[in-house]
């Protein structure tokens, strides 16, 4: 199979969210197998999932990127917020005619994806959760520094702190990713989208949202991470759980040859 350069290939929909017009740009093949959409993470853009595009056979792939990040501009004067992302995502689904479709959310993206899939449960068949927020204890690295430091500084100075604090901290993955973190998110998303996560994972039951979904689920999580307090619940709630070897954070980057073949096994029912 050959990997395909989406990159000089995004398309533009024109969606509408609080009366102001957003140009959501886009991934998408068409095809006649299931659907499967993927939400990126904060600070991440629809390019993760360009591999799928060689990995993916047989599947309608879509990839979008959220407001302020990517290739997706974040409105003037805007304060968007998960339920914000929610909504808009719903809109995309509608917008492309697509239900019954697999989830796929990448950190902040995976909250995303369990809120549509519990809001909306006809749209979403399966959902699969790349160490999405679920907990107080998935925000400690970026989101709830961001908050604190967004107290005294400006969201440009947010992102550059938090972007030293990355390289910094010795974690396996990070440091790629604040490398790009300036060129692909804007300041007030950043902030903006933060302060909402923390939120939610503060106060929301997000653990007991998931194992109480009538979807099909699967939460993938780095070896490298610290390993979630949360899993026996999640395996209780009979949630499949998989474990990528040698990997951070970001499995999709770091291991990918395991991560594509977790997801595959899971689209085909093997999992």
């Amino acid at each position: 199979m050959t990997s395909v350069d989406l990159s000089q290939r995004p398309r533009r929909l024109s969606l509408t969210h609080r009366a102001t017009e957003l140009p959501l740009a886009y991934n998408a093949r068409p095809g006649t197998g299931p659907s499967v959409v993927y939400l990126h993470g904060l600070g991440s853009t629809k390019q993760d999932f360009a591999a799928a595009w060689a990995e993916l056979d047989g599947f309608s792939l879509y990839a979008f990127d959220f407001p302020g990040c990517g290739d997706t501009p974040y409105p003037e004067g805007a304060r968007l917020t998960i339920e914000d992302l929610v909504a808009i995502t719903h809109k995309f689904l509608t917008a492309e005619k697509l239900t019954a479709v697999t989830l796929i959310g990448h950190s902040f993206g995976g909250l995303v994806a369990l809120l549509l899939a519990r809001r909306y449960p006809e749209l979403v068949s399966r959902l699969i959760s790349i160490e999405g927020n679920v907990a107080p204890e998935d925000c400690g690295v970026v989101s709830r520094a961001a908050v604190a430091h967004a107290a005294n500084l400006s969201a440009s100075e947010v992102v550059r702190t938090v972007q030293q604090e990355l390289r910094d901290s010795g974690r396996v993955g990070f440091d790629t990713y604040a490398q790009r973190l300036p060129k692909t998110v804007w300041p007030r998303a950043f902030v903006d989208y933060c302060r909402s996560i923390v939120e939610w994972s503060d106060n929301a039951p997000l653990v007991d949202y998931f194992v109480t979904l009538p979807q099909d689920r699967l939460f993938i999580y780095g070896a490298a991470t610290p390993r979630p307090s949360y899993l026996p619940r999640l395996e209780a709630g009979h949630v499949s759980v998989a474990e990528i070897p040698n990997s951070d954070h970001f499995p999709i980057d770091s291991n990918p040859a395991a991560f594509w073949h977790q997801i595959r096994s899971f689209l085909n029912g093997d999992a």
